[in-house]
């Protein structure tokens, strides 16, 4: 028999607010309240033990770890924010109040490094750091933190070469410009710093970086080096150097190198939507997956092309890139390969072969993790980003396993256990008063209702535009969505949640029924049904109008209520508005299977009453 949903939103209720407005922690109920495979627990309760323990070193020393052979570092250190990034995402898993505390506390021994100019790693240690912090807690003092940060990395970029200098020119090394392979992960820092304030320089500096890189840093096979030397007045490519990874530039492909640069470009997609990167992070992996150098268990040596010298392994390529492939699932066609590989190397890294005991291995959470082999520096050991990148590989894993968005939503005001949001701006309003949210946004928003409808179904809430000063205030879009399906990822529509990021075009690639009330400045209200195609499509091919009203009868009023009713029943899915019917369509068998969302762009709106019942 069909669960029956029937939801009220009652949301005054859930924040106690006693009828007044308030809003919600930015979190999601904590992660092990979802399903999860035995191995997914046990790695997060070896996480969980070792790290309290480490937290207790942290809280005495004000030091943060970074390996097994070097201990415990000062926040100047490149890896000092990956510890208390653990400590957000055992929060995020948990809700512990004590797991926030701890994280807290670790990530404000980071606060002056948002000055420190002296390298790329600026990014590694604030994103990590303040960056998970602010999405859990939406704390605008982290906020802040970031975006001085992001104009401190901001610093080191060159219009002269296109590209963040990562370590300073050196004449041993016969170096003018050095650029490694891991800055790709700190363009994230820029890329989020330039959501919340809006500063265009930021995103420009991102792009330039990734473009460059993309051009220069990969040979044909779509391996790389560790290092490529710029000149520092034209810009052009002077050599491929090492610093990590094997010495022989012509073929090196350090393992660690190669795992950065697949979640660096896959990452730049989620950001941006720009196809280069997701065919780049394509390539990638392909290259990886396929390579003759990988080990049957799927955790690289050292460097692909170093098994002649040496098999010791990586523990952190393999973490990265299964954190890596986990999203990159997200986005492409090929994406079941990629998370298939991606749960091969998780459990692999969960195995008795890399996961510590507890109480053992200097309280790190994996074994055989390796910082440099030929320059002898932490060998088979521990590393703290090693660990860092596992919890978030395994933290992924459940949120894609349960048909969660892979990425922690950061909207206040809302019940996020109910409602999904894909918010262009990143800067959308929510309030509530009672059963009714309130949405303020300058751009596109999706407000997805999470749970999946089957059947014979009726929806059924009222809408309003007060239109009464709100600075979004706009008489146009109240649209809807029913019946939606992702045909790449058809058993959870939110895994591409962040490609789309409310951006109207990308919703092309889905299949879903739609209303436009009040579209086009409000002068049609359209029915469409869509077939899901590309964002660049004739929408005639993927989103034809199926009728449409002009007249001023079916526009929007402003302050008018209106009451909205959707019924699917027998094959015919029903569109009423104020007892109205205004659409019928019929379907195929369930055709109208999948999630209800409300579509908004650039407007206010009230929202009140929503219910959802079977019929």
């Amino acid at each position: 028999m069909r669960r029956i949903f029937c939801v009220k939103v009652l949301l005054a209720v859930l924040l106690g607010c006693g009828g007044q407005c308030g809003t919600v922690n930015a979190q999601h109920a904590p992660l092990n309240k979802l399903d999860a495979p035995e191995w997914v627990k046990k790695s997060l309760s070896v996480a969980a033990r070792q790290s309290e323990r480490m937290a207790e070193t942290v809280e005495r020393t004000s030091l943060l770890p970074r390996s097994l052979e070097k201990g415990m570092v000062s926040a100047a250190d490149w890896t000092s924010g990956f510890f208390p990034g653990i400590l957000w995402q055992l929060y995020a898993y948990s809700g512990n109040n004590g797991w926030k505390q701890r994280a807290e506390k670790a990530t404000a021994l980071l606060q002056g490094e948002q000055f420190n100019a002296g390298d790329h790693d600026i990014g590694f240690k604030m994103s990590c750091s303040f960056g998970n912090g602010l999405q859990l807690t939406g704390n605008p003092a982290y906020a802040k933190v970031l975006f001085r940060a992001a104009k401190t990395l901001g610093s080191r970029y060159s219009y002269k070469t296109g590209l963040i200098m990562s370590w300073e020119p050196e004449e041993k090394r016969d170096w003018q410009f050095p650029v490694i392979i891991d800055n790709m992960m700190n363009l994230e820092l820029l890329m989020e710093a330039y959501k919340l304030s809006g500063d265009t320089t930021l995103r420009h500096i991102a792009l330039s970086h990734a473009d460059k890189t993309m051009k220069c840093h990969y040979r044909a096979d779509m391996s790389c080096p560790h290092v490529v030397d710029y000149d520092a007045e034209t810009g052009r490519c002077r050599k491929f150097d090492w610093n990590n990874g094997s010495d022989d530039v012509r073929v090196s492909t350090w393992s660690r190198g190669q795992s950065w640069g697949l979640y660096g470009f896959t990452m730049m997609y989620r950001e941006t939507g720009h196809e280069e990167y997701l065919k780049q992070a394509e390539r990638i992996a392909d290259f990886l997956l396929a390579h003759p150098g990988m080990p049957s268990d799927m955790v690289p040596y050292w460097d692909y092309t170093g098994a002649d010298r040496s098999t010791m392994r990586d523990a952190s390529a393999a973490a990265v890139m299964a954190s890596a492939l986990l999203e990159l699932s997200c986005y492409s066609a090929k994406g079941r390969s990629y998370f298939e590989a991606a749960e091969r190397q998780l459990k692999s890294l969960s195995s008795p072969a890399y996961l510590t005991e507890e109480g053992t291995h200097g309280n790190f959470i994996l074994k055989h993790a390796t910082g440099n082999v030929l320059r002898n520096s932490e060998r088979d050991g521990a590393l703290s980003y090693a660990d860092y990148y596992f919890v978030e590989g395994l933290l992924r894993y459940i949120r894609l396993t349960n048909r969660e968005p892979l990425l922690v939503q950061t909207q206040q005001g809302i019940d996020t256990n109910l409602w999904m949001v894909e918010d262009h701006s990143d800067k959308a309003v929510f309030r509530t008063k009672g059963d009714t949210i309130e949405i303020s946004t300058p751009k596109g928003l999706t407000l997805w209702y999470k749970p999946r409808l089957t059947g014979n179904y009726e929806i059924t809430y009222s809408a309003c535009m007060p239109m009464n000063g709100d600075p979004n205030d706009r008489l146009s879009d109240l649209n809807c969505f029913w019946g939606a399906n992702d045909p790449q990822h058809p058993d959870n529509l939110f895994a591409r949640a962040v490609y789309r990021h409310g951006v109207f075009q990308r919703y092309k690639t889905l299949t879903l029924f739609y209303v436009g009330y009040g579209g086009n400045h409000n002068s049609t209200t359209r029915f469409r049904q869509y077939y899901s195609g590309l964002p660049g499509q004739n929408d005639k091919e993927v989103r034809p109008v199926i009728k449409e009203y002009t007249d001023p009868e079916h526009l929007l009023k402003p302050g008018k209520w209106y009451r909205i009713r959707i019924v699917v029943k027998k094959n015919i899915s029903r569109f009423y508005v104020d007892d109205e019917l205004l659409f019928t369509r019929k379907m195929k068998p369930q055709e109208a299977d999948g999630n209800f969302g409300l579509r908004l762009l650039e407007n206010h709106v009230l929202f009140a009453g929503f219910k959802v019942r079977d019929i």
